[in-house]
C-alpha cells in the first residue's frame, strides 16, 4: 500500500472539472435545485446543509464538497441528517451507519456473548426506534441480555429478520444523490482526464501494476480503473468526489475489493498514507538462500493495526507477493551480495559521469526507486526497498 502523492496532481486540469466555474459544477447545481424542488424533506435538509449559502445553491460549496480531502465527514453528516429528520435524534447516526456490517458479523457468530458484544452497542433501548423485526416494533424483552432464548441475540434467524425502519424514505434520498452525482455521465466525459491529472503511475493498493494514461486516435484514455474508496453504491453522494477516487489496477478494484465498505471496515486510505514501516516485507529463509538450498519466501511483518491488517487481507498482499515474485527477490539477494558498499564506492569513482550520487547509482543497479517518497513511481518498489533493508543495506 503506497501513498498517493497529491502534490503531483495537475490542479489546473482538475479545476476545469471541479472548479466552481466549470460546466460540471453548473450541471450539478441545476440537479440540486431540481431535487430540492421535489419537496422531499430529508433531501431538502441534507442539500441545504451541504450546498446552500444565503438561501441559494452555492457553486463554491459544491466545488469545495467535491474537492474536500476528508470525504468521510459527509458520510457521518448524511447519517446525522437521516437520523435527525426521521427519528429526531442525531446521536443514532453511528447505529445507522454500522448496522449492516455488524448484523452480518453477528449472524455468523456462534456464541451468544459474541453476538451481544457486536449488537448491543448498536441496538439498545435508545436506538430501538430505528429497527423492526418482521414488521413489528422492537420490545425491551428482545434486548434482554440475561435471557438465552427469545431475544435478538439468542437466534441468528432473528438477527436476519431485523430491519432498519423507513428504508423507503432513505432510498429516496440515496436515489436523489445518485441523480445529482451521476457517475456514469461524469465518467463518460471526465474519467480519463481526472485519472491522468492525478498522475498515479502504479496501483497504490498492490504496488504491482502500472496504470498509465495513453492517447489513441486523438482521444485520451487510461489503463487505470476508478476505485471509490467509499463505495459509490452505498454512499452515492461521494461518487464524484476527487479524494474518494483511487486510481487502481482492475484486479485490486474488481477482483479483490469489489463492494467492500471501507467506512465500516477501516482500511488504509492511500490518499492519506501508505504502509511505510507499519508493514514491511521480510525474507523467511535468508540462510538457506545464501547456500541456494531453497527458493526465496517472504512475509509481511506488520503492526497490530486494524487498517493495516484489513488492507493486507482484502488485497491478498502476503499471498500474492509470496507466490509471484520469488525470481525477483532472488535477483535482489544476489545483487546485494555483489554490490557491497566497497564495490559501490569503486563504481561511483570509476563511472562518476554516469551517477549523480550513490543513491542514484543504487536505483539503477537495483532497477527500482528506493526512497520513500518515490515508491509510487514503479511497480515492486516497496518490496525492493524492504528486502534490501532486510538484508542490512542502509537506504536512508
Amino acid at each position: 500500500m503506497i501513498k498517493i502523492d497529491n502534490s503531483l496532481f495537475d490542479k489546473n486540469e482538475l479545476l476545469k472539472i471541479y472548479g466552481e466555474d466549470s460546466k460540471e459544477i453548473e450541471t450539478i447545481r441545476q440537479s440540486i435545485i431540481k431535487k430540492v424542488n421535489e419537496n422531499d424533506p430529508i433531501v431538502i435538509a441534507l442539500f441545504h446543509n451541504w450546498f446552500y449559502e444565503n438561501g441559494q445553491v452555492s457553486k463554491s460549496r459544491i466545488s469545495s464538497f467535491l474537492m474536500d480531502p476528508e470525504p468521510a465527514r459527509y458520510i457521518v453528516e448524511f447519517a446525522e441528517v437521516i437520523c435527525e429528520t426521521i427519528w429526531n435524534d442525531k446521536e443514532l447516526a453511528n447505529s445507522y451507519l454500522m448496522w449492516e456490517e455488524a448484523s452480518k458479523r453477528a449472524a455468523k457468530a456462534s456464541d451468544i456473548q459474541e453476538r451481544i458484544k457486536i449488537l448491543s452497542p448498536l441496538v439498545n433501548d435508545k436506538s430501538a426506534i430505528m429497527f423492526s423485526m418482521q414488521g413489528k416494533t422492537i420490545l425491551a424483552e428482545d434486548l434482554d441480555q440475561t435471557k438465552k432464548q427469545g431475544t435478538l441475540f439468542s437466534n441468528k434467524q432473528r438477527i436476519n429478520y431485523l430491519r432498519i425502519t423507513e428504508t423507503a424514505k432513505i432510498d429516496t434520498v440515496l436515489d436523489a444523490c445518485r441523480k445529482v452525482f451521476d457517475y456514469e455521465k461524469f465518467a463518460l466525459k471526465h474519467r480519463a482526464k481526472v485519472l491522468s491529472a492525478m498522475h498515479v503511475s502504479v496501483c497504490p493498493y498492490c504496488n504491482r501494476q502500472y496504470i498509465t494514461p495513453y492517447r489513441k486516435n486523438g482521444k485520451q484514455y487510461t489503463s487505470a480503473a476508478i476505485d471509490h474508496y467509499f463505495s459509490k453504491n452505498r454512499y452515492p453522494f461521494l461518487a464524484l468526489s476527487l479524494y474518494n477516487i483511487v486510481p487502481s489496477c482492475s484486479i485490486c478494484n474488481s477482483s479483490l475489493k469489489g463492494t467492500s465498505d471501507f467506512f465500516q471496515t477501516p482500511h488504509i486510505n492511500p490518499h492519506k498514507r501508505g504502509f511505510d514501516d507499519s508493514a514491511r516485507f521480510r525474507i523467511k529463509n535468508v540462510e538457506a538462500l545464501v547456500a541456494r538450498d531453497e527458493k526465496p519466501a517472504v512475509y509481511l511483518e506488520h503492526t497490530d493495526n486494524e487498517e493495516v491488517r484489513n488492507s493486507i487481507d482484502t488485497f491478498c498482499l502476503e499471498t500474492i507477493y509470496d507466490s509471484a515474485h520469488e525470481d525477483y527477490i532472488e535477483e535482489l539477494i544476489r545483487k546485494a551480495k555483489i554490490y557491497s558498499d566497497k564495490k559501490m564506492q569503486e563504481y561511483l569513482e570509476l563511472f562518476k559521469e554516469l551517477f549523480a550520487d550513490k543513491e542514484e547509482m543504487r536505483q539503477i543497479l537495483y532497477g527500482n526507486y528506493l526512497r520513500k517518497k518515490d515508491l509510487g513511481k514503479r511497480p515492486l518498489s516497496k518490496l525492493t526497498r524492504d528486502i534490501l533493508m532486510d538484508l542490512g543495506i542502509c537506504l536512508d
